[in-house]
């Protein structure tokens, strides 16, 4: 899949791995110092995709982005029939500008070095 466009931005999905950032609100991650969450916002391409989450985590959530894996156009995902309600709802909200970014559910884990 070419996910390379030099205009237009278009919506992507990816899973994004994360990290407490500066004056990180621990609430979010509880005792725990990572976490793996679904996230949808709106880039021109991958290399944009990862630059507009770092941005986006940190600004918002103050978190860090580790890594960033399974990223696909929404569009292409949601052919393969592989979204929920809930992540449709937030494509449509950020296709109207009404959201930037979504998260999904933070699923958290003790990163090795927090062991």
């Amino acid at each position: 899949m070419n996910t390379q466009n030099d205009g237009e931005e278009i919506l992507f999905i990816g899973l994004a791995n994360v990290k407490p950032g500066k004056n990180f609100d621990e609430k979010l991650l509880g005792s725990k110092t990572a976490a793996y969450v679904i996230v949808l916002t709106k880039a021109k391409n991958r290399a944009d995709l990862r630059r507009q989450l770092s941005m986006k985590l940190n600004e918002k959530f103050k978190l860090k982005l580790i890594r960033l894996e399974e990223v696909d156009r929404f569009e292409d995902r949601s052919k393969k029939g592989a979204v929920s309600k809930e992540l449709i709802e937030a494509s449509e909200n950020i296709s109207r500008g009404l959201l930037d970014l979504f998260l999904g559910t933070l699923h958290t884990y003790p990163d090795a070095e927090g062991l």
